[in-house]
Order: structure tokens, then C-alpha cells, then sequence
């Protein structure tokens, strides 16, 4: 499987658009990825 392919940049406003219209909001998982990772994953 071609990983470029599967690639999505990061939403602004922490929040992603399903196809099916329902929003999902992503500022805790970001949380969660950026404290484990001891870093900012986006700037």
C-alpha cells in the first residue's frame, strides 16, 4: 500500500468533515499525540 497516497493534512480547527456531513473534533487526540510525543505536532 502507497503511503503518499493515504496521506490527509491535519484539519484546521482541529475539526474533520466526514463524507456523511457529521464533524469530528480532534483538539484532544492532537493533545493526547503532542504530550506522548513531547512535542507540537502542527504549528
Amino acid at each position: 500500500m502507497d503511503l503518499e497516497h493515504m496521506y490527509v493534512p491535519f484539519p484546521t480547527g482541529n475539526k474533520l468533515k466526514c463524507t456523511c456531513g457529521f464533524q469530528i473534533e480532534l483538539s484532544g487526540i492532537r493533545n493526547d499525540i503532542e504530550v506522548q510525543a513531547g512535542r507540537k505536532i502542527i504549528d
